[in-house]
């Protein structure tokens, strides 16, 4: 039985270990990443002290490959442009999740994902992501827990990650 850790999240702390550099109208999610010293000895210091670190990506390979680089343990793959194209077209929605979640596992990385995840969407997501370590969950759970309550939503969400 594979199953994934579900986290809720209800804030976020982000340690900057690595600052996009923009072009006029470009995503941030998608930009190239610039590694700096200060990011790399933000996530040693981390590290050092047992502490797990995650660097939140899109689907960039570049970016994977550039995250590796700074020894984080982890990269949390950026989920919204895949809950949005789920409704019309899954496997296409998918496809550039395989390709990052492999490479990040090709690196040494573990996989964590979060953003617009839901009952939906959840279980086709983890299915097709081998290896996939954690997935973080807040508003989609909470505004679920409003009409099924929190224990059977729980529930259900957990069901998901199990396969």
């Amino acid at each position: 039985m594979k199953k994934a850790v579900l986290a809720l999240c209800t804030a976020a702390v982000c340690a900057a270990s690595a600052a996009p550099v923009l072009a006029a109208g470009q995503d941030p999610m998608t930009a190239p990443v610039q590694i700096s010293m200060q990011g790399e000895a933000s996530i040693e210091t981390f590290t050092s002290h047992g502490i797990r670190t995650s660097i939140f990506v899109g689907t960039d390979l570049e970016n994977i490959e550039l995250a590796a680089k700074t020894g984080t343990d982890r990269i949390e793959l950026y989920t919204e442009p895949y809950a949005t194209l789920y409704p019309v077209n899954r496997e296409e929605a998918i496809a550039p999740f395989i390709s990052a979640a492999g490479l990040a596992k090709n690196l040494g990385l573990g996989v964590n994902a979060g953003h617009d995840l839901s009952l939906e969407n959840l279980a086709y997501f983890h299915q097709n992501i081998p290896g996939l370590d954690e997935v973080s969950i807040g508003h989609a759970l909470i505004s679920d827990a409003l009409y099924y309550g929190l224990k059977e939503t729980i529930r259900l969400y957990k069901e998901c990650l199990v396969y």
